[in-house]
């Protein structure tokens, strides 16, 4: 699933182990529109995802749906665009999957490294947005911001 506690994680393989299948929707749809979604066949988690998203927004969509299950979130609650979730349990679940991706460990070393945004976010299979995200989360920001300013 991964290469140790700092290494990347595998979000495919984390759903072999959570069980779930994974289906990609059979149209291209905007990936503003619609990105994934967790339900349940047969007893058994599907995950959908929008096979229009750059790979990097699927890793973390994946990852995202993965901890919805884990969260135990329900996913019988539909209305004609998906499932109904408060934003503090879309939160809760990305913000999860966001630091499982890259945990605090792996993006303090990459800041106080100096390393590129872009080398960091390509080894992890993520965004550079998302990596930047995680170091606002994580308070590293004006460290971020000024590490090359000097």
């Amino acid at each position: 699933m991964g290469a140790g506690p700092d290494g990347p994680l595998d979000p495919f393989a984390l759903a072999v182990v959570f069980g779930a299948r994974i289906e990609y929707l059979p149209v291209d749809v905007d990936p503003s529109d619609f990105s994934g979604m967790v339900t349940m066949r047969g007893g058994r988690p599907v995950i959908v995802l929008n096979r229009s998203m750059a790979p990097e927004r699927r890793t973390i969509t994946l990852l995202e749906e993965l901890c919805h299950l884990h969260y135990r979130h329900p996913v019988e609650e539909w209305d004609g665009q998906g499932r109904q979730h408060t934003n503090a349990v879309e939160s809760e679940a990305y913000q999860t999957g966001a630091a499982a991706l890259l945990p605090a460990v792996v993006v303090a070393k990459a800041v106080y490294k100096n390393r590129a945004a872009a080398d960091v976010a390509r080894e992890y299979g993520v965004s550079t947005e998302l990596f930047e995200m995680r170091v606002k989360v994580l308070g590293l920001w004006r460290h971020y911001q000024g590490r090359n300013a000097a």
